[in-house]
């Protein structure tokens, strides 16, 4: 009995070893990822004043994509050798990036941009997003912005970067950080058999994709509404309600990264002004208009 368990306990010794063995490697290769993603040799090389053109104003075009992964198998993310595909093009026909600094000088100062200036920007925060773009990114000279929503950092989901992940991005000098908004949220939503489903979350709306239509809104951009369509909450709650989500989004950024970011796109953006409805725009241009 005593040399049965000397040999079971040998066994269970050796088994613990190996497994310590490859979770050790697990963690280094986890850290050698995050160094190659977050650390560069090249830094980021701004658009030279003799790029600008000083005759005439094109203006600049922005280039949002919703995410990136290994392969783009989905209707809304972009496989990482597509992404490569599109910002070569751009880059073979001479396209530059720019940033929000140099967007906010055109307008108000009226200080020049180059004639193909691009402004790209990755939505949600994803971490495959930044996995995948950031290599090209490098390889091209080009500037990215990372949309996230603060709501996410309080939350243990792997597929959302962190704030000190975010950090380090900014530190490699091609990302600069934007916000979509406190959370991403769905209100005043019918399925495509227009049935009334109500509000739900990002999770949701992914178990329910299949079976949603576009008849759906933005957390921000209407009254909550019932099967009818009538709102359910008076314009004073509305009021609340939005302020709330402002609130809380300066509120964890400041503490989180230490600052507000400066970019805002406000989900979602298709409306023709601040929202679907005349008195929740109103609300929404009270900070949208105004830095935080």
């Amino acid at each position: 009995m005593i040399l049965g368990d000397e040999s079971f306990t040998k066994h269970k010794n050796r088994v613990k070893r190996i497994r310590t063995f490859f979770e050790i490697l697990a963690v280094i290769a986890a850290l050698v990822s995050l160094y190659l993603l977050f650390f560069h040799v090249k830094t980021y090389r701004p658009f030279k004043d003799s790029d600008v053109s000083h005759t005439t104003d094109t203006g600049f075009i922005a280039l949002s994509y919703f995410g990136v992964d290994r392969i783009g198998d989905t209707s809304t993310l972009i496989g990482k050798k597509q992404l490569r595909e599109h910002l070569e093009a751009l880059k073979d026909e001479g396209y530059v990036t720019i940033t929000h600094d140099d967007i906010l000088k055109y307008y108000k100062e009226g200080k020049p941009l180059p004639p193909k200036s691009l402004y790209l920007m990755f939505e949600d925060g994803r971490r495959d997003t930044a996995l995948f773009a950031d290599e090209i990114l490098e390889d091209l000279n080009f500037k990215g912005v990372m949309m996230t929503y603060p709501e996410k950092f309080n939350h243990e989901d792997t597929k959302f970067l962190r704030p000190i992940e975010l950090k380090d991005m900014e530190d490699s000098s091609y990302w600069e950080m934007g916000t979509n908004g406190y959370r991403l949220e769905y209100i005043n939503v019918f399925d495509r058999y227009h049935h009334f489903i109500g509000e739900i979350d990002p999770l949701k709306y992914a178990m329910m994709q299949k079976s949603l239509g576009r008849d759906y809104n933005h957390y921000l951009m209407d009254f909550i509404r019932d099967k009818d369509r009538i709102p359910v909450e008076t314009v004073d709650h509305m009021k609340r309600r939005i302020a709330y989500d402002y609130r809380e989004l300066r509120d964890i950024y400041s503490d989180k990264l230490g600052y507000v970011p400066p970019v805002y796109v406000l989900m979602h953006s298709n409306t023709g002004h601040f929202g679907n409805a005349p008195s929740v725009s109103a609300e929404n241009e009270k900070v949208d208009t105004k830095p935080f």
